[in-house]
């Protein structure tokens, strides 16, 4: 199947005879999710420099499909069209206290001309709390820090063109700053890419900026999105086909990219529609101080286990799954009925009516 990767692969023409396309830009929103070294906080590599990290671990571990990265930058460090583009301002940040989770990079692919990539969730419970934040905070904290590192990057350059891009809430967080920029700052903005990214818990698209911005905002999601359409989102998206399963759709490496662009659909996948209205309906139909008790009790659960990430969750589930039965009969009573409550209202929600009116 020809995807992002045979995509690097095939086009070899530089950003001066094919300028940046959409398959360009999910390559730049996928490598902000790469392990950088400390010197590219201070300083440039190019992405050719990057060959001395193709069998280093630890470079791939934030990465949603890691077989999948190391496979692109194999290709990318050799890629005529890629391998001269300058990586610089490297940002990692990670706060349990804060629950924040933030990474970015800056890639100037052209002579003044920036990508500003940033990194979607990372395996770590602390990048998966901030995202379960979403469903009741107004704005949490990747965001008002993805706004501040877009204007240091501008003050760098204030004569670039510049190009924003993330999967999953990287996708957020670059649809956030376009918005909520000041008009001076969002007017460099070239494009703004959200490559199956969440929406917001308040509808940021009643603020009089987005009307200025909303033909820079592109956002894809496959077929089968589920992450991409919750909450509520910029409704002029277009639709490409992925090869995946269902929710393994969120890879970008299912994408199915035959030439410089996606494959895209008229429509959703049915069972995915009704999905998303239910589970939408269902965020809504309970009241922001539920919600925040409902996550709260999920992760001081999660955080009471002796280890701090998904990764070491999913290969250790025998030793974690009872211990986080023992931690659901340690409860208190009142949150033990909450729970139990909120539960059984996700179960029901699922037979709502098709036909009955979306909240969003």
């Amino acid at each position: 199947m020809k995807n992002l990767l045979s995509y690097i692969k095939t086009n070899n023409d530089s950003f001066d005879i094919s300028p940046i396309n959409n398959a360009d830009a999910l390559v730049f929103s996928w490598i902000s999710y790469f392990m950088y070294p400390d010197e590219c906080k201070s300083s440039s590599m190019t992405i050719k420099d990057l060959c001395v990290f193709q069998k280093d671990k630890h470079f791939f571990e934030k990465a949603f499909n890691q077989s999948a990265s190391k496979k692109m930058l194999k290709l990318l460090v050799k890629s005529p069209r890629f391998q001269n583009a300058k990586i610089s301002d490297y940002c990692e940040i990670s706060s349990a206290s804060e629950e924040k989770q933030f990474g970015g990079i800056r890639i100037e692919f052209a002579p003044h001309s920036y990508f500003i990539s940033y990194r979607g969730t990372d395996p770590s419970f602390v990048g998966w709390k901030e995202d379960f934040n979403l469903a009741y905070l107004n704005t949490i904290p990747s965001q008002e820090e993805a706004r501040s590192y877009f204007q240091d990057m501008v003050g760098k350059d204030s004569s670039g063109k510049y190009y924003l891009g993330g999967h999953s809430k990287g996708g957020n967080l670059a649809v956030f700053v376009s918005i909520k920029c000041e008009a001076e700052i969002s007017a460099k903005i070239e494009k703004a890419y959200s490559f199956d990214g969440p929406g917001f818990c308040t509808d940021i698209f009643q603020d009089e900026n987005y009307q200025l911005v909303k033909d820079k905002i592109f956002k894809f999601i496959p077929q089968a999105s589920f992450v991409g359409v919750l909450f509520k989102y910029h409704q002029d998206y277009s639709i490409v086909r992925s090869n995946g399963f269902l929710f393994l759709q969120h890879d970008p490496f299912t994408w199915k990219i035959p030439t410089n662009d996606f494959i895209y659909l008229k429509k959703m996948f049915s069972p995915s529609r009704m999905l998303k209205k239910r589970v939408n309906d269902y965020i809504y139909s309970t009241s922001n101080e539920d919600r925040e008790r409902l996550i709260r009790i999920i992760f001081e659960a999660l955080f009471s286990l002796k280890i701090d990430n998904f990764n070491v969750f999913f290969r250790t589930l025998f030793i974690q799954v009872p211990a986080l039965v023992r931690c659901y009969f340690r409860l208190e009573k009142s949150d033990k009925s909450f729970f139990k409550f909120m539960i059984k209202k996700l179960f029901l929600a699922s037979k709502v009516k098709e036909n009955r009116k979306s909240n969003i």
